[in-house]
């Protein structure tokens, strides 16, 4: 697959063109430690030869789903949604959209019969896509027409009649702004959030209650910066971040992930990873997985078992290309574990969901040859 094709895929929000960033934050030397598990390669759906991932999330502890995208010989994306089954990973159907231009980049499981999926179509011009499964099928969702390009780049749901997505919609003259929707059991609708910068857009979101919902992603241009976003149940308002010292030109947020109202991670480039306490936002150092300064660690999926047992998956650049990063908090500290990085040419990981009791999922995609392949990795813990 062709580069600007792979960045269209990925879609701003998702920040995988972070690959191409200046020097990580500074921080000791990177020294892999023993994963509580070993993570391995397990085969996945390749729906016409080619495929990307770019969510996942567990329904319980045996279920999980995924999706992304599949490439058509001509480069062009349709969305892909795959699960897992007794006999591996295969590609599901969603109604209506074998023939749509476009991609999914995240996906919510509130229970094994309501899930949301949400993304983009991308042509003729670029718009949201939402999907949901309702124990039999899947189906597409219809979403409020925009006055301007936009997508949807994370998603999060309470309840059948209770469910947010996020994502980012283009402004005059030239710029972007986050895009908020909400559910409320019978149609998706546009809810009203502040825009601190010319560019700002958002990445993921996490419910915990209708009146607590945390939204993450970036505002900035040239310099980026952390965006935080917070729901009381009334209106969306941004919350104050730290920034790193000495601040990097790249330091988006790009998913989040919440234990209770008082235990909240963000993670995003320049292996930036936030914690909220129930009072205010600190950085948790985190390892930068290269030694030179001129490669860059993008965290861009987190999910949390438990306070002692915490998944960040992204990439790093490098040469001869991309690599798979995996790193594990274990209630004191954040701490790389070796994980594998095939395709020739390099691997990303987008997104990573487990539960307390099951196994861990990352996925992403593989790149070799003139198309990427989808990647999916597991652990049994």
């Amino acid at each position: 697959m062709q580069t600007t094709t792979r960045m269209m895929l990925a879609g701003a929000a998702l920040v995988l063109a972070a690959a191409v960033v200046p020097a990580a934050l500074a921080s000791p030397a990177p020294r892999p430690a023993p994963a509580p598990a070993a993570w391995q390669v397990v085969a996945s759906p390749n729906p016409g030869g080619s495929a990307v991932l770019f969510g996942v999330t567990a329904a319980s502890p045996t279920s999980f789903w995924a999706v992304g995208a599949s490439i058509r010989p001509d480069n062009s994306p349709r969305p892909l949604v795959a699960r897992n089954t007794h006999s591996g990973w295969r590609a599901v159907s969603v109604a209506g959209l074998a023939r749509t231009p476009g991609r999914f980049a995240a996906v919510h499981a509130r229970a094994p019969r309501d899930i949301w999926a949400v993304g983009a179509v991308v042509k003729p011009a670029l718009a949201p896509l939402v999907a949901h499964f309702d124990g039999r099928a899947w189906r597409q969702v219809a979403t409020p027409a925009l006055p301007k390009p936009g997508f949807l780049a994370g998603v999060s749901a309470l309840s059948s009649t209770d469910a947010w997505a996020v994502g980012s919609t283009d402004v005059a003259p030239g710029g972007t702004a986050p895009l908020i929707e909400h559910w409320n059991g019978h149609a998706w609708k546009v809810v009203p959030g502040p825009s601190p910068d010319q560019f700002s857009a958002l990445s993921g979101v996490v419910a915990l209650s209708a009146s607590d919902v945390w939204a993450v992603g970036k505002q900035g241009d040239e310099f980026v910066v952390p965006l935080v976003e917070h729901w009381n149940g009334h209106v969306w308002s941004v919350v104050p971040v730290p920034l790193p010292s000495p601040r990097p030109e790249l330091c988006g947020l790009t998913a989040v992930t919440a234990l209770s109202a008082n235990d909240i991670w963000a993670v995003g480039q320049g292996h930036l990873v936030e914690h909220w306490d129930g009072h205010v936002w600190r950085i948790v150092p985190a390892p930068a997985a290269s030694r030179d300064p001129d490669d860059a660690t993008t965290l861009t999926g987190v999910s949390a078992r438990s306070a002692k047992d915490i998944w960040a998956v992204g990439s790093v650049t490098g040469s001869p290309g991309p690599k798979t990063v995996i790193e594990h908090w274990d209630g004191k500290a954040w701490t790389l574990v070796s994980s594998p990085t095939p395709g020739t040419s390099g691997s990303f990981l987008t997104g990573v969901a487990g539960t307390a009791h099951g196994p861990t999922v990352a996925v992403g995609y593989q790149l070799g040859g003139p198309q990427s392949r989808s990647l999916i990795l597991r652990n049994p813990r």
